[in-house]
């Protein structure tokens, strides 16, 4: 079993990774969602294939996933992408030097959804509070779903979180809303072979002062780094982290494919 974090860290906040196909969440009344945060859209099925809720889904543009009960599509709704999973094969292998990756085991198409990012749901305060007892690890992985919740899939994940960063990547992250609550999945950008691996662009950005990460990604557009220097901002706003393939420096952040509700934040106001 691969071991993502030194053992003093793992026995502070669970035991040795396992693998989950679904968020759980540490206790909360924060993290219960509204009542009435259901987004219903005006689609009817229209489609000779006998299905609703296409393209022009005005939830599906808005990254708000269908809830069956209440889209008029009914089970012939097709915007329950992550309610619904992913019936993509995936497998993990060794990447030498990258440390282990995530390779498609069938043909993908582009823009499929291939998976979702699972972890412990946890608070931005407690994402904080554990990153330093994650900062001289080698490997750990958080994921900032909103400004409020943080997936943390370094002791509690699924496969996803093995996915590694590229330059050039086949795949995008995307946020989206689903029964209230913010989730993240990985989609193609292209059409991806069997036996081609999955990668994802990690827009790591490193605080001043904070040494850049090597990139190994081999990429024909290789930046050579991944960590693009940015000034620290206030302690008012959030922290943001991501699965990353390398020593994560003390100061860094990162920001997966931004979000209109996410800002971010340098860890040296947490440390």
């Amino acid at each position: 079993m691969r071991v993502d974090v030194r053992q003093s860290a793992l026995s502070s906040v669970g035991s040795l990774p396992f693998a989950i196909k679904a968020n759980v969440c540490k206790g909360g009344e924060w993290l219960v969602p509204p009542k009435d945060d259901v987004q219903e859209c005006d689609c009817v099925v229209v489609d000779e294939s006998g299905y609703g809720c296409g393209e022009g889904c005005i939830n599906r543009a808005l990254r708000y996933e269908c809830v069956v009960e209440r889209c008029p599509c009914g089970l012939q709704c097709t915007n329950r992408q992550m309610q619904l999973g992913s019936t993509v094969a995936i497998g993990v292998i060794d990447c030498s030097r990258r440390g282990v990756g995530v390779v498609a085991l069938e043909a993908v198409d582009a823009e499929q959804f291939i998976g979702e990012y699972v972890g412990e749901v946890i608070s931005s305060r407690e994402a904080c509070q554990r990153a330093k007892l994650y900062q001289h690890a080698d490997h750990w992985y958080m994921l900032q779903a909103s400004a409020e919740q943080v997936i943390d899939a370094t002791c509690v994940g699924g496969r996803m979180r093995f996915v590694n960063h590229s330059c050039q990547p086949n795949c995008r992250e995307e946020k989206w809303c689903v029964r209230g609550h913010e989730r993240c999945g990985l989609f193609a950008t292209r059409q991806i072979g069997a036996g081609e691996e999955l990668t994802f662009d990690y827009q790591f950005h490193a605080a001043d002062g904070a040494r850049a990460i090597e990139c190994l990604c081999g990429s024909q557009k290789c930046r050579g780094e991944i960590g693009v220097r940015k000034r620290p901002r206030s302690d008012q706003e959030v922290a943001t982290y991501s699965n990353l393939s390398a020593p994560i420096p003390h100061s860094a952040i990162s920001t997966p494919r931004p979000h209109k509700r996410m800002r971010q934040l340098t860890m040296d106001s947490f440390l």
